[in-house]
């Protein structure tokens, strides 16, 4: 600051002098004053020449001077954008080191996104496949529990027949085994009516002992698919009287049985006549079973359920309760658990009309003894 102050001290005493000189007309001394001068000199040269009225030399230091003040502008101006693109670059810098860091976290961010994405793609994957395991493991407990009730039930099934069957068959043959022994033993001193009665005792439980076997055959075809329903037409009076025909030497005395119908002798249906007759029959022998007076009817009839043929048999026996109008219908299942019987009879009954597209039922509306339906569809012969 003392050089600046000090160096425009001697530059203005210059300029006093060349003034001083141009007034006393000196002007090889003004000049030789101008010439001490650096960034003013050209232009106080111009200006004695002026005074001394010098005027091309005037001019051409003008000239001089501006060419002179262009360039330091020009230098100026140039060290001005020298700065300004220093600065330019200094700020391009700054903002490519900012782009670059903002790269820099935008590709951090892309790639810890990625990885979060791929992590939660795989963690989704992960639930679905052991979702998808929990479930097959449960479908698979369930078919093994499903597999496991099954063989228990089956057990007990088989546990439940070997007792009914041990029962059942054991009745029959001791009472034929013991009557055959009286009727043939020497020593038995036995009348003829006695004799009668005995050899009556023996084929009625020859006949139970039939029925039963008759049954379990029965149930194991229909159970495994084995028989094959042969469907011809068949006459509805015929294959009643029929039935009636199989079961009336069984009838106790004092009870009448019979055989009403709607339809003609002409009348024809094409089904299986005979498991149409094994159903028949299994419901006249229930009803013969738990009847000790009064009568059964065997009735055929086309207007009690319109578009099927409607087969029952009415007793007026015990009747069967109201609860068990479903179970008795299930297998080794009896309204009367000391009567005689395996009780399969009815489910082999329910079984036929299923195979037929038919249904067996309990009237539940009939109270004076017992009431057995079987209804088929009605698919007359032509």
């Amino acid at each position: 600051m003392a050089d600046r102050c000090k160096l425009s001290a001697s530059v203005s005493l210059l300029i006093a002098h060349i003034s001083k000189n141009i007034l006393d007309k000196q002007y090889e001394q003004a000049h030789a004053h101008a010439d001490q001068l650096s960034e003013e000199g050209l232009q106080q040269h111009a200006y004695i020449y002026e005074c001394a009225k010098d005027y091309p030399n005037a001019i051409k230091y003008l000239k001089k001077y501006h060419q002179q003040l262009d360039s330091t502008n020009n230098l100026l101006q140039l060290s001005d954008i020298a700065e300004l693109n220093t600065q330019i670059g200094a700020e391009r810098l700054k903002m490519e080191n900012i782009q670059a860091t903002s790269r820099y976290r935008i590709t951090l961010f892309s790639i810890v996104t990625g990885f979060l994405l791929l992590s939660l793609l795989f963690l989704m994957l992960y639930l679905h496949r052991k979702r998808k395991v929990n479930l097959e493991l449960c479908h698979k407990n369930e078919e093994l529990s499903e597999a496991r009730d099954q063989a228990e039930a089956a057990n007990k099934a088989k546990s439940i027949f070997l007792q009914n069957m041990s029962h059942e068959i054991r009745t029959p043959l001791n009472s034929i085994v013991g009557f055959s022994q009286l009727i043939t033993s020497p020593d038995a001193n036995l009348s003829q009516e006695e004799r009668q009665d005995f050899c009556h005792l023996i084929q009625h439980n020859s006949d139970l002992l039939l029925t039963l076997v008759g049954d379990i055959l029965s149930a194991a075809e229909l159970e495994s698919n084995r028989y094959t329903m042969k469907i011809a037409p068949h006459s509805c009076n015929k294959l009643c009287r029929e039935a009636i025909t199989t079961v009336e030497h069984r009838k106790p005395e004092g009870v009448k049985l019979y055989y009403t119908s709607e339809v003609d002798d002409c009348y024809e249906l094409s089904t299986d006549g005979q498991r149409v007759c094994q159903i028949l029959i299994n419901f006249l022998t229930n009803a013969e079973k738990h009847t000790t007076q009064g009568e059964i009817r065997l009735h055929c009839s086309l207007t009690e359920n319109p578009g099927y043929v409607t087969f029952s048999v009415t007793d007026t026996g015990t009747g069967i309760p109201p609860e068990y109008s479903e179970t008795i219908f299930e297998r080794f299942e009896k309204a009367d658990s000391f009567g005689q019987g395996t009780g399969l009879g009815l489910n082999i009954c329910r079984l036929i009309a299923e195979r037929l597209k038919g249904k067996v039922l309990l009237d539940k509306e009939y109270k004076e003894g017992a009431r057995f339906v079987f209804i088929l569809p009605m698919k007359k012969s032509i």
